[in-house]
């Protein structure tokens, strides 16, 4: 299987790029093939696709959980993904 780009990841916009380079994850209405080979681009696709789920899934673990530490990773992931943070 092949793997996503790895993160961090940075959100400027409607764009997303690898948060130490230039290079474009995500743009609306781009074709990046000739820059990420198609395997990652579907391996990307794959997560951005995934994250209304992981989300709701953050949430109803931060609901559920006891450990301060895990509380504060799961309430900072949902405030990235809401635009929070």
């Amino acid at each position: 299987m092949t793997k996503h780009t790895p993160g961090p990841w940075i959100k400027i916009g409607e764009c997303v790029r690898e948060f130490d380079t230039t290079d474009l994850i995500a743009r609306p209405g781009h074709n990046f093939s000739v820059i990420n080979p198609s395997q990652t681009l579907e391996a990307n696709a794959n997560l951005i696709a995934a994250a209304p789920d992981l989300l709701e899934a953050a949430k109803e673990a931060l609901a559920e959980c006891g450990d301060i530490t895990v509380s504060k990773i799961l309430r900072a992931a949902i405030a990235q993904a809401e635009g929070d943070q």
